[in-house]
């Protein structure tokens, strides 16, 4: 489907949008809106093929030139968001969102439908005029896959075994990340997609982020840097393959936490 939205974008690399095709091309996010969490997440699904599935799975047309955006991992009844010519143009209009992509612009207006329902139902406290800056119920890993992420926080004991299994095998986890402070290469209070964990000819480690504001090239940071400056890591494994020896200490309190209840039915 052709895209019906059309600008001038404010950086030479985004000369005008791309066709509506269910696939993520290089994006900016908008300076005014802080949901670099949620352009992080579609952008880690973009590293993999079967994220890059999910992607496409989740953008249908609605016949009318518009989208029907498919979140499965929403907490309530309503799973399906459709997004509007008149909802593109608006948005374009408002600077407010990304540019680029009209594929990432129909999943931004979409999760903001959906936050706020949620803002609406009482099961979201964010102002409903600014849902999109700083995170929600859900990332955008878990409302676009069904499934959740898992989740390390910065004094994971597991999180250098995820960053590890993330090295060894980027194809299988898509992954994002933020950071305490900033450094020559990073910015605290920013989300980042990992594209691969790698090293050069001489056995240094660097890692390749994908960053929201410009996510046309990857940017080449230092492991060390990365790893001493982490402070947080939202990785999904394939849900075709899952690996069950991936696992946060989030994964296993709430594992803990169910198996007392079975308990507690079952004693």
């Amino acid at each position: 489907m052709q895209s019906l939205s059309k600008t001038e974008k404010t950086n030479s690399v985004f000369s005008e949008y791309d066709i509506f095709n269910g696939e993520i091309e290089a994006t900016m996010q908008s300076l005014e809106t802080g949901d670099c969490w949620l352009l992080s997440g579609v952008n880690a699904l973009n590293t993999t093929s079967w994220g890059k599935k999910i992607i496409k799975n989740a953008l249908r047309p609605d016949g009318e030139g518009g989208a029907i955006v498919t979140l499965k991992g929403a907490d309530s009844d309503q799973k399906e968001y459709r997004v509007t010519i008149a909802d593109l143009d608006k948005a374009l209009a408002s600077g407010k969102y990304s540019v680029g992509d009209d594929d990432m612009l129909a999943i931004e207006i979409a999760v903001e439908k959906y936050a706020k329902a949620q803002i609406a139902a009482g099961k979201l406290n964010k102002d409903s005029n600014d849902v999109l800056s700083g995170a929600i119920d859900r990332n955008v890993l878990y409302l676009l896959s069904g499934k959740p992420s898992h989740d390390f926080h910065k004094d994971d004991k597991n999180m250098d075994k995820a960053l590890e299994k993330i090295m060894v095998n980027s194809g299988k986890y898509s992954a994002y990340c933020g950071f305490k402070e900033d450094t020559e290469y990073l910015e605290k209070n920013h989300a980042y997609a990992i594209k691969e964990i790698k090293k050069d000819i001489y056995g240094n480690k660097f890692v390749l982020l994908i960053n929201s504001q410009d996510s046309s090239e990857p940017e080449v940071v230092p492991y060390e840097e990365f790893r001493s400056n982490l402070n947080i890591l939202f990785v999904l494994d394939n849900p075709a393959s899952p690996d069950l020896g991936l696992k946060s200490e989030v994964d296993i309190i709430s594992e803990q936490i169910e198996e007392l209840k079975k308990q507690e039915i079952n004693p």
